[in-house]
């Protein structure tokens, strides 16, 4: 089981892997055009609100005490592993 501190160290870290691929695919919606760019548009903005409530998560998981982490991490998995699949369903 990792610590809380871990945890939290490894979640931000895959917080800021997702914001810089959020920029990327902000250059790839620059370059599209029509329904693509629309596309890509609103797709991004789902990505920036569901990152923002990790880092909510992540936020209360970390200032938490040692006996409710544990439920708060589960919170934070939830949105982790709902931003992965997100991100690799990406429209390329």
């Amino acid at each position: 089981m990792d610590t809380k501190e871990a945890y939290a160290e490894k979640f931000m870290g895959q917080i800021n892997q997702w914001k810089a691929e959020i920029e990327k695919f902000k250059g790839k919606a620059q370059e599209a055009s029509g329904d693509a760019k629309i596309n890509y548009s609103k797709e991004i903005e789902t990505l920036e609100e569901k990152v923002a409530e990790a880092e909510g998560h992540l936020q209360k998981m970390q200032r938490a005490g040692e006996d409710t982490w544990v439920e708060l991490r589960e919170n934070a998995q939830k949105s982790w592993d709902e931003l992965t699949t997100r991100f690799k369903e990406f429209p390329n």
